[in-house]
């Protein structure tokens, strides 16, 4: 989006919410409003809006009217958990003020099950929005980028799971061996600590969620056998667990063909990347017969 702008080159505001509380989220928001570039905003001063339907409508009241401008709003469900009446705001000022003038509005997040939810029936803002799933890099994109030959982009692409951050280290022209010995002797680098920030972002250290993740990547595939590799997680918690995985599509849930009814599922991670984080995290180290295996 970023660069989109850039591009552009158009009047724009990107505020980014920081899972803070409510009046910290709208003290920087109008801050960010501020320093945009959408329109004269000095007349603002320096008080602070105290709800969102006060810091929407100041946006508003700055937008052009005869000329384009873009509007972000990263890290959407962040705001939304913490004022859930933020999508009744969101519908009122976009119905009575956002679409009446050239402004493209952009609400980011990477929680896919809570962003499709704003969009579905019974919901404020429903059908006011066009969803875009940004997908990650494909094994093309990958030969690219890194100018890598064909076969070697596809093991780039299943280290990385197309993730630009990962890709951004990766040495140009640079096999899938010589970045893991230069990537696993770093503790910082993104091919270790992205799988950790996705889980600890997604996920409370109550709900055991990277427990069972790590079980279903390091194999364990059945019901059972992920309650025989969490034992020290109650079941209750362990199904909720799994269930909240699949709700924010971290694993998926297979089932055989078969003409009766069956409970023979089989979990797996769904990101290539953080099917290898997730084995890498259990402890393997960085020789080429251990990952072969």
């Amino acid at each position: 989006m970023e660069e989109f702008i850039r591009q552009t080159r158009l009047p724009h505001l990107y505020y980014t919410a920081t899972g803070q509380s409510l009046g910290k989220e709208l003290r920087i928001f109008a801050d960010d409003l501020r320093s945009s570039n959408l329109s004269d905003v000095s007349g603002f001063g320096d008080e602070q809006p105290g709800t969102w339907h006060d810091a929407l409508s100041r946006l508003a009241y700055v937008l052009p009217e005869d000329s384009p401008s873009i509007v972000v709003l990263d890290e959407l469900p962040y705001l939304i958990k913490a004022d859930p009446s933020l999508e009744g705001v969101l519908q009122k000022l976009f119905d009575r003020e956002f679409s009446r003038r050239p402004v493209l509005l952009l609400l980011i997040g990477s929680d896919l099950s809570m962003m499709e939810a704003i969009n579905t029936y019974e919901r404020p803002f429903y059908q006011r929005a066009a969803d875009f799933v940004v997908d990650p890099l494909t094994p093309y994109d990958m030969v690219q980028a890194l100018d890598l030959p064909a076969e070697e982009a596809f093991d780039a692409h299943l280290v990385s799971g197309g993730l630009p951050m990962i890709c951004e280290e990766w040495p140009r022209g640079g096999s899938l061996w010589t970045y893991l010995e230069q990537a696993l002797h770093d503790s910082l680098s993104a091919l270790i600590v992205s799988g950790e920030r996705a889980l600890a972002a997604e996920f409370p250290p109550q709900a055991h969620a990277d427990q069972v993740f790590r079980a279903i990547g390091s194999g364990q595939r059945t019901h059972s056998n992920i309650a025989a590799a969490t034992p020290d997680v109650p079941r209750a918690t362990m199904n909720r667990a799994l269930q909240l995985l699949l709700e924010k599509r971290m694993i998926a849930v297979d089932r055989p063909l078969s003409t009766r009814p069956t409970r023979e599922s089989r979990y797996r991670v769904v990101d290539s990347h953080l099917r290898l984080w997730s084995v890498r995290s259990s402890g393997w180290r960085a020789d080429r017969s251990t990952i072969t295996t």
